[in-house]
């Protein structure tokens, strides 16, 4: 029955897809180096790992995106600087992701930050394997991280906030996004350096120079983040 229905909607979803794409494509991107700082003492340090609103979709530069906003609002609950690198691709996935991990010296992070599912939203991508796939991703982060690191697997985010467009299909990818949600919630208690973060049901458009989604995501994430770096600096 899933093939059959598979069958049937995929095509359509993919052209919802390719059109939602044309419209992010138009907005700027950051160009700038995938860093963001806000001073302070002892500066925490953060790994954000993704796609969707880790692109920096509107911004042309990562310090008036997810980074920056992020860097901002930890300092801000942590009175600690706080260092924020992003790796990020419009294309990444939980398969992918472990590729774009390679010789990075996770055990220098405080925490690593994920926002993937964007890309598994919008496919209709099996469950069963993002589930496989971001269990050996968080393995491998817990794996090569310090005793005291932090994995924040984020919720995504109401889609048409991303892609700009509803209908049919963007409720059946919204459907969709809510069943990887809820693989992410299993995961935060499976995992004990792992928690999880919903983003908020408000649809918050994301448009050219304006920031202001950033900084409520951001804001969510560290308002659950900043308490485990302020106990792990202790």
């Amino acid at each position: 029955m899933r093939n059959l229905v598979n069958a049937i909607v995929l095509p359509a979803m993919k052209s919802w897809s390719a059109a939602s794409g044309s419209r992010l494509r138009v907005l700027p991107r950051p160009t700038d180096a995938p860093h963001a700082h806000a001073p302070g003492g002892h500066a925490d340090r953060v790994l954000i790992l993704g796609s969707g609103i880790a692109v920096g979709w509107g911004e042309t530069s990562h310090d008036t995106a997810l980074p920056g906003a992020i860097a901002r609002s930890l300092a801000l609950r942590t009175s600690h600087g706080a260092n924020v690198d992003v790796i990020c691709s419009t294309t990444m996935t939980a398969h992918t992701a472990l590729a774009a991990l390679q010789g990075i010296a996770l055990s220098e992070y405080d925490a690593v930050i994920v926002t993937l599912g964007m890309v598994e939203a919008f496919d209709l991508g099996s469950i069963r394997e993002w589930r496989r796939d971001l269990t050996a991703l968080v393995d491998f982060i817990e794996a090569r991280s310090s005793i005291n690191s932090r994995v924040v697997l984020v919720g995504l985010p109401p889609l048409r906030a991303l892609a700009a467009q509803g209908g049919a299909m963007g409720s059946i990818a919204e459907r969709h996004a809510l069943a990887l949600n809820d693989v992410l919630f299993d995961l935060s208690e499976e995992f004990t350096t792992a928690q999880y973060v919903a983003l908020s049901d408000t649809v918050i458009p994301i448009t050219a120079g304006d920031g202001d989604g950033y900084a409520e995501w951001a804001d969510a994430i560290a308002e659950s983040l900043a308490p485990m770096l302020k106990v792990s600096a202790l």
